[in-house]
């Protein structure tokens, strides 16, 4: 797959191109690689009088270059002669905008259940699969931060496996959702919390629409880390973040996190 392929960057390069319509017609070796849940976004002039077009797979943003002729496609990163990655910046500058100002407001009227301070100096939102190792991770790495202000309240959805929904609603419809999710995270290594056979129907309810949240957002797994920034404007981060990015993430000080099951982490 086209997303397979198209590969991340670190560098980034400031680019001055002009931008055009994002509708315009594309060329056909550009519509041979379109499909279900790709479409472009936005096209602008690139080195090597080139055309560039902006292209979402699956929510994801990346760059397609295309030839003067039209004949070629090139999938990558683009580099200029002194190795510098250009791709980034274009990204950056051309790339829509994700519009999260509604995300906040529906993870607050989400079924969540609340771990870490009572009275929170911040709060964060998480979706979480309970079969997801990075949710996992993203648990322990909190646990030191909810002892100096942070309260997570947790999502669970249904999206990594068949049982998901049934071990999820095994937490959420627990007559201590608190407790079973812990007892869920401390054993998660050996298997976590067992399915339950026969679900509550209205909690495997709450657990649907947590995961259709997921959908709205076109959020691509998890965990989906809901937070605010310095401007209390609420952003997201899709997978486990490294530990040096928490404290900006919680606007806490940043604590020691000494497990060594997030050594990779770091």
């Amino acid at each position: 797959m086209i997303k397979r392929i198209l590969l991340g960057s670190l560098l980034a390069f400031a680019l001055a191109a002009g931008c055009s319509r994002a509708d315009q017609p594309h060329p056909p070796i550009l519509q041979n690689l379109m499909g279900p849940g790709i479409k472009v976004v936005a096209t602008f002039q690139a080195p090597g009088n080139m055309t560039a077009y902006v292209v979402s797979i699956q929510g994801e943003n990346h760059v397609i270059y295309v030839t003067a002729d039209h004949k070629h496609a090139i999938i990558g990163t683009m580099l200029d002669e002194h190795g510098r990655n250009l791709t980034q910046a274009q990204l950056k500058e051309y790339a829509p905008k994700p519009d999260y100002s509604g995300l906040w407001q529906d993870a607050e009227h989400a079924s969540w259940i609340a771990e870490g301070a009572k009275s929170p100096k911040t709060v964060v939102y998480v979706m979480s699969d309970p079969h997801c190792p990075y949710c996992h991770a993203f648990w322990l790495a909190s646990l030191p931060y909810e002892k100096e202000g942070l309260q997570v309240r947790w999502i669970w959805v249904a999206y990594l496996r068949q049982d998901s929904a049934a071990k999820a609603a095994a937490i959420l419809g627990a007559k201590d959702p608190a407790a079973a999710m812990n007892r869920h995270e401390r054993t998660f290594t050996e298997g976590g919390i067992a399915p339950l056979q026969h679900p509550d129907p209205q909690t495997l309810a709450k657990i649907k629409a947590n995961t259709a949240l997921m959908e709205q957002y076109d959020i691509q797994g998890t965990p989906a880390i809901i937070y605010k920034d310095s401007d209390d404007k609420p952003q997201l981060i899709v997978g486990m973040p490294s530990l040096k990015d928490l404290p900006g993430i919680f606007h806490l000080p940043a604590q020691a996190v000494d497990d060594p099951a997030l050594e990779r982490f770091r």
